[in-house]
């Protein structure tokens, strides 16, 4: 999938995944650990946007990562951008 704006502020619209843990069958499911997989997918979903928003848009790095370290990656990744541009 390509990478745009749009993409990274609308990736937690999208709702979370409704798959189901592997070797479960629907009807074996604890009615509780749906609503538990739906909630730690979208709390993930969030905090990937988080981290592409910084990555890609400059946007302050999330809780818990190395600021210069992010910054170094944003750094790359653009330059990688760049190139890529440059190219075709």
């Amino acid at each position: 999938m390509r990478v745009s704006r749009r993409n990274i502020l609308t990736a937690t619209d999208q709702g979370p995944c409704r798959s189901r843990p592997h070797g479960l069958a629907s009807e074996e499911m604890p009615s509780a650990e749906p609503d538990r997989v739906d909630a730690a997918r979208s709390r993930l979903a969030a905090r990937y946007a988080e981290l592409l928003r910084t990555l890609v848009l400059a946007a302050p790095p999330p809780a818990g990562f190395d600021p210069e370290r992010l910054r170094v990656q944003a750094e790359r990744l653009a330059e990688r951008r760049r190139r890529y541009a440059h190219q075709h």
